[in-house]
Order: C-alpha cells, then sequence, then structure tokens
C-alpha cells in the first residue's frame, strides 16, 4: 500500500467514511493527529500528486481533518495543497484553508494571494446579502 493509500484510509476511518466530523478535530489525543502526520511527512511526489486529485471527490468534514493534518507538516507541498482547497474547495472548505493560509501568506506568489483575496470577498459579501435579506423578511 502507498502512502498516500494509509493517508486516506486512515481519514476514512477517523470521519466515518467521510460522513461525520472528526470529534473536536482531534481532541485530547495529540497520538492520532501525529499519526496522520506522519504519513504526510513520508510522502513523495507521486503521493502529492495523488493527494492533489482526491481531495476533490471527498465530503466536507474529510477535507477539514485533510486541512488540519496539512497544517500540522509545515512544509512547501503541505501549503501548496492548503492553497489549493482555498482556490478550488466550496465556501466552507476555503474558509477553512484561509484560515491555515493566513499563517504563511507572506510565501505565497501575488497573484495567488490575489485570487484567494478575491475569492474569501465573494464568500463574504455573499453571506452579507442572505443576512440582509433574512432580516428583510
Amino acid at each position: 500500500m502507498k502512502t498516500v493509500e494509509w493517508l486516506i484510509q486512515f481519514i476514512d476511518d477517523y470521519t466515518c467514511n467521510g460522513n461525520q466530523d472528526p470529534p473536536q478535530l482531534w481532541g485530547d489525543d495529540e497520538f492520532i493527529q501525529e499519526k496522520g502526520i506522519s504519513y504526510l511527512k513520508n510522502f513523495e511526489s507521486s503521493d502529492w500528486n495523488i493527494l492533489h486529485k482526491e481531495w476533490k471527490n471527498r465530503s466536507y468534514p474529510w477535507i477539514m481533518c485533510l486541512i488540519d493534518l496539512l497544517y500540522g507538516v509545515d512544509n512547501y507541498k503541505s501549503q501548496e495543497l492548503i492553497v489549493n482547497i482555498g482556490l478550488l474547495g466550496d465556501d466552507e472548505e476555503t474558509l477553512d484553508a484561509m484560515e491555515c493560509i493566513q499563517e504563511f501568506i507572506e510565501e505565497i506568489d501575488v497573484k495567488v494571494k490575489e485570487k484567494l483575496k478575491q475569492k474569501t470577498a465573494e464568500i463574504i459579501r455573499d453571506r452579507m446579502r442572505k443576512i440582509n435579506l433574512k432580516k428583510k423578511d
């Protein structure tokens, strides 16, 4: 089994195949989180390529778990994938990714920063519109 397959199975198990939020993400059990991070630290290029494709087919709880693990690795490849989720994910995935991205935003290409800024602004504007519509009702 490739390392990426072990990571995918790990997240599947931890999130009940992506059907439930991890309890308090990792709760008090840092051992569980460290196990997931250790898989990522042993990734080869082919593992990263597979994960770049695989996350798009997963549920929000699964992706939330992945983002948290990626953030714990703190290397270029993990940051690159968090940015990818921020750019291509749905609104919730983008906002979760942005929480991590703000920690390394200065290391990101200016054009990519601008795209992230625009997407985040659109999400916030949309949510504000919805709040204002509810107030009118």
